[in-house]
């Protein structure tokens, strides 16, 4: 074979075979993309491993062939439902209901009853609850005049603050209703199926109304939740899917609770449709246009620390801030530890070990409610 011929064919072996190296590697890389959109579709939600199992994979034995995942179930169509033409009517209170009356005069009444005369009165219904149980708050104020001007106006004590002025649910059936659904997470259809059991029917409009009203309310609440986290310099991000109904789509779409938590303290939830570094920004708060070449002073009185995972729209928001610090955490890093199990099941293994004794610690740390001082230093000679 002539020289050249021969240094031809092996130039196009070597070409070959770094073409071979690149597809295999690429390949590994499609695969692992592949086996994680399968653990996150069809397997078990938990990362822990159990002792024996971690043992068995240091070991170095052989595993049992993984069974293949089972289908998805299909899921159900949508069903739509007629608008109902009628007019919305004011909710009727059931008369079999054991009433409580609470009169109100007015205070010139009270201080000199023999001075005025009654005329008549208004009463206002409204349904209140105990566990297990509904009742009638009948409120009744008296009309009076005054006998020795009987031509002047007439006076009637006003209405005690309530919700909704007109409305018949009294704060006690509100707080119930929210509370069984967001604590208890009772869709309002079971709820309206309990409180038929106890003699009073609503339907499922007119819990979801009560909730609304509630939850008006309680914004003033939820406003000083949110100052509080704002002001907070150190505090851990996430945010979680949840599935959410939009008139006129005819499907479930998927919305984002951005949460916001402060260690030790409360918890702060906001609400929003995408997932985008829009709602990191929503979530942080204010955030004034400040220069890009501060000191070290400044930075420092400046200085926010959110902990939170690898997601890209944390890292692209804190990109041109450079008063924001993000710390990891340890349990996202030790999910690619478990996800890298088959590359290098001894090194990993080991590691997952290690984590396994800092899990440890800590647990015995929250069973002996132990302190910030006591578990920094206990994290710092055992943990290290």
């Amino acid at each position: 074979m002539p020289p050249d011929r021969e240094q031809t064919l092996l130039d196009q072996i070597a070409s070959l075979h770094a073409k071979v190296v690149e597809l295999s590697a690429l390949n590994e890389q499609l695969q692992q993309a592949v086996d994680a959109l399968s653990r996150r579709i069809y397997g078990k939600s938990s990362e822990k491993l159990d002792p024996a199992q971690l043992e068995f994979v240091l070991g170095q034995l052989a595993r049992p062939a993984t069974p293949p995942p089972a289908a998805a179930p299909e899921g159900l169509q949508p069903t739509t439902r007629a608008a109902r033409s009628k007019k919305q009517r004011r909710q009727r209170i059931p008369e079999n209901l054991p009433v409580t009356i609470q009169t109100i005069d007015p205070p010139a009444v009270i201080a000199n009853p023999e001075a005025f005369r009654r005329t008549g009165e208004e009463v206002t219904e409204r349904i209140g609850f105990t566990p297990g149980s509904f009742w009638v708050i009948r409120q009744v104020r008296g009309r009076y005049v005054a006998i020795d001007n009987p031509a002047a106006k007439p006076i009637i004590a006003p209405l005690p603050a309530c919700l909704l002025e007109r409305g018949t649910a009294d704060a006690s059936f509100v707080a119930e209703v929210i509370y069984n659904r967001f604590g208890l997470h009772l869709p309002y259809y079971r709820q309206s199926e309990m409180f038929a059991s106890l003699g009073v029917s609503f339907d499922r409009k007119t819990l979801c109304d009560h909730a609304m009203l509630g939850a008006d309310w309680l914004k003033i609440i939820y406003r000083e939740i949110q100052a509080e986290h704002r002001r907070c310099r150190y505090r851990q991000f996430d945010e979680t899917p949840i599935d959410y109904l939009k008139p006129g789509s005819g499907k479930a779409q998927t919305g984002y609770f951005w949460v916001s938590n402060i260690p030790g303290g409360s918890v702060f939830f906001h609400w929003r449709p995408g997932r985008g570094a829009d709602g990191v920004a929503e979530l942080f708060g204010d955030d004034p246009e400040l220069p890009n070449d501060l000191g070290d002073a400044q930075l420092e009185d400046l200085l926010h620390i959110i902990q939170c995972d690898g997601y890209s729209a944390y890292r692209s928001w804190a990109a041109k801030r450079p008063w924001i610090l993000l710390p990891g955490c340890n349990a996202h890093a030790r999910r690619k530890f478990t996800e890298a199990m088959e590359q290098a099941p001894g090194l990993v293994g080991w590691i997952l070990r290690q984590y396994a004794r800092i899990y440890q610690i800590e647990a015995r740390l929250r069973e002996g409610k132990a302190g910030p001082a006591l578990r920094a230093a206990v994290r710092a000679s055992e943990s290290r």
